[in-house]
């Protein structure tokens, strides 16, 4: 409920907020958000902590669901729809593996679901990266 409800408040601010102050700098701090509340998930010893790093992440998962705005940004008009459609596809055949991936986590690690998070630290962690080195977009006077 927590992560639904950050979710929404955030996907109807990053956008508009993104284009008053530049998508470069929201995604980088969405995901480096994404990586702190993974962490407080991952140590948390509550209940209460479990929900307030579900908080950060589904605030982070605003910036994080807002792609197309970026393949919008660095891909030409006409091969928008392809160039959408392409990233789409690959998610497919990897959205049934998350829970196989979790119970997998259960069964074979000491930390059991911690390492849902400690996986996610990961992921997060190396978008931040790529965000950073990767994505420079055009300012208004390239425009």
């Amino acid at each position: 409920m927590a992560y639904t409800l950050t979710l929404a408040v955030g996907l109807t601010l990053v956008g508009r907020m993104s284009d008053l102050f530049g998508r470069r700098w929201f995604f980088i701090s969405g995901n480096i958000l994404a990586v702190v509340g993974c962490i407080v998930c991952a140590v948390a010893y509550n209940v209460n902590m479990v929900i307030g790093g579900t908080v950060l992440i589904g605030l982070a998962a605003s910036t994080q669901l807002s792609f197309p705005f970026v393949v919008g940004e660095i891909v030409p008009m006409q091969y928008r729809f392809i160039a959408n459609a392409f990233i789409y596809v690959w998610t497919i055949p990897f959205s049934g593996l998350g829970p196989l991936v979790a119970y997998a986590f259960v069964l074979h690690t000491d930390a059991g679901l911690r390492w849902c998070y400690y996986l996610m630290i990961i992921v997060n962690g190396l978008g931040v990266i790529c965000w950073f080195l990767f994505y420079h977009p055009p300012t208004f006077y390239m425009k």
